[in-house]
């Protein structure tokens, strides 16, 4: 798999949040999303908690209705052991549900609505993380993918699959 893009990131110190513009490969189709997905922090002062991150993505693959995303935030995040998950633009019929485990989530789709063609715009909110107690740079998202419920990634950004266009880190003042 392969990706002619660069990664590009912009931090923006103003309110409303910055956006962490990103790719995604998929490893079935093996090109990039449609559109660069994007996770807005809502604050990003260090050591701030119960910061609400709203995650933006288009799939490049169909989503099935059983499906789940798996996210990886960099050392210094807190995740509480259950985040409180929106649905958003895309989901709007499912329920998510969460798992934490370290630094990883898991956001389950419910199964009860249908599945998410590609080309569609996903949104949904991540509430109740802390940021890191130390201002700068994060370390990139090692994991940001998109996976059928018996566990085969549908579209992924890893370590594994084109490191390079994983989320880039993000400026905390």
């Amino acid at each position: 798999v392969s990706i002619s893009h660069a990664c590009m990131h912009t931090y923006i110190h103003t309110s409303p949040p910055i956006a962490l513009p990103f790719f995604l490969l998929s490893r079935l189709s093996h090109a990039p999303y449609y559109a660069p997905p994007v996770c807005f922090l809502r604050l990003q002062v260090a050591g701030a908690t119960g910061v609400t991150a709203t995650v933006v993505f288009t799939t490049k693959n169909a989503w099935p209705a059983t499906g789940y995303l798996v996210m990886t935030f960099p050392s210094g995040f807190t995740l509480p052991s259950t985040p409180t998950l929106t649905s958003g633009t895309g989901l709007s019929s499912d329920t998510l549900t969460s798992a934490v485990s370290g630094q990883q989530l898991t956001v389950t789709r419910s199964g009860s609505g249908s599945s998410i063609a590609a080309g569609t715009s996903v949104t949904f909110t991540v509430a109740g993380l802390t940021n890191p107690t130390v201002s700068g740079t994060t370390g990139t998202f090692p994991t940001f993918k998109t996976v059928r419920s018996g566990g085969l990634s549908i579209d992924e950004a890893s370590s594994l699959y084109n490191s390079g266009v994983r989320p880039s880190g993000v400026t905390i003042y």
